[in-house]
């Protein structure tokens, strides 16, 4: 059936496939039906729910972009959801970062692991929020999700948790895919990339304190070293995601007749009650970087934390992010022992 086309707002960053160096993915590339699969105790599994995912490449085949769409009520809620995973050069590892919010409540979550044996296998810690198969709250876990039976078109994705310490494993999820032609429910543009406004969207005052920040913006941005000062054009887009419990976009910036690139992910964190900006740049070999904040308003400075078991790429350990009533905004940020600074004026566009 072919690659899928880069979706609407995504053609400066969309790739028809992974950089060569990183492409055990790309039997995943494409539109998919999928099946999911629940455990109902020993070796019963209970069909929940159909959803439907684009799954694109970016940055120039650095990384891939997952966006689904649940068509089914699931606790009350239909999932919009989103991944975007990249292979860590330093860490030999492919890593995931993944927010499938409810309603109203939202968070993230990442996994990292590797191809072997013909299967992917991503895995990340955690602790248990209820009591689950007799173990009480807190109880330490490893969850693994498997990619196996990859054909053109179809695969199998599994998602297995253990208790002690990967010695055994439970598999509570499965998930079939077949490969599908591109569906409606993700093509409307009005809908403001997979904001589906189908009754179950997070509400409006979640993001609100993010308003003046979204849209699409251009300007320059201007780097500082010493008694040195380069201006170069950039463009910005941010825009709402996941059924309004979230913002996705991309910075492209023009230095020096090259063109670089990075995806942005902003949200506020209800589990954690602060906000989370995280951005991957399509440099190969550089990892992603995570900061947090938590207030957002006029003007916020965003500090960076090492998440996801992988540390930030660069040194820039904050930047402060500032709105001008609804038409300007300034992002800055200084690495003092480099003496280095770098600022970004943005004007908004007519959209």
């Amino acid at each position: 059936m072919g690659q899928p086309t880069g979706p609407t707002g995504f053609d400066q960053i969309y790739s028809t496939r992974l950089h060569d160096a990183h492409n055990d993915f790309d039997f995943w590339l494409g539109n998919w039906e999928v099946t999911w699969k629940r455990w109902a105790g020993k070796d019963d599994y209970n069909p929940t729910n159909i959803s439907e995912h684009r799954v694109f490449a970016a940055l120039d085949g650095k990384a891939l972009i997952e966006m689904a769409y649940e068509d089914s009520v699931v606790r009350g809620s239909k999932t919009a959801g989103f991944s975007i995973r990249y292979f860590d050069d330093r860490l030999q590892k492919w890593v995931m970062f993944q927010s499938w919010p409810g309603l109203n409540m939202t968070n993230f979550s990442s996994l990292q692991g590797i191809h072997h044996h013909k299967r992917i296998q991503l895995y990340k810690k955690g602790k248990t929020q209820r009591v689950f198969m007799g173990n009480p709250v807190g109880t330490p876990y490893d969850n693994r999700y498997t990619f196996s039976d990859a054909h053109p078109e179809s695969f199998r994705w599994e998602s297995s948790v253990s208790l002690d310490s990967m010695r055994t494993w439970a598999t509570l999820s499965i998930a079939e895919g077949t490969k599908i032609p591109d569906f409606e429910s993700l093509l409307d543009d009005k809908k403001q990339w997979y904001t589906q406004g189908d009754g179950y969207d997070c509400n409006d005052s979640l993001l609100a304190p993010l308003k003046p920040y979204l849209g699409q913006w251009t300007g320059e941005i201007t780097y500082t070293q010493g008694k040195k000062k380069n201006k170069y054009r950039v463009e910005r887009v941010l825009k709402p995601f996941l059924s309004g419990c979230a913002a996705l976009g991309y910075q492209i910036n023009y230095v020096e007749g090259e063109i670089r690139k990075e995806m942005i992910f902003v949200s506020y964190l209800t589990a954690s009650d602060q906000w989370i900006f995280y951005t991957l740049n399509d440099r190969m070999g550089e990892s992603h970087k995570t900061f947090f904040a938590t207030q957002l308003g006029e003007e916020v400075t965003f500090v960076k934390k090492d998440t996801l078991d992988v540390v930030s790429a660069g040194n820039l350990r904050a930047f402060s992010w500032k709105s001008s009533k609804l038409n300007k905004q300034t992002i800055e940020g200084t690495i003092p022992d480099k003496d280095w600074a770098f600022k970004i004026d943005l004007v908004r566009n007519e959209e």
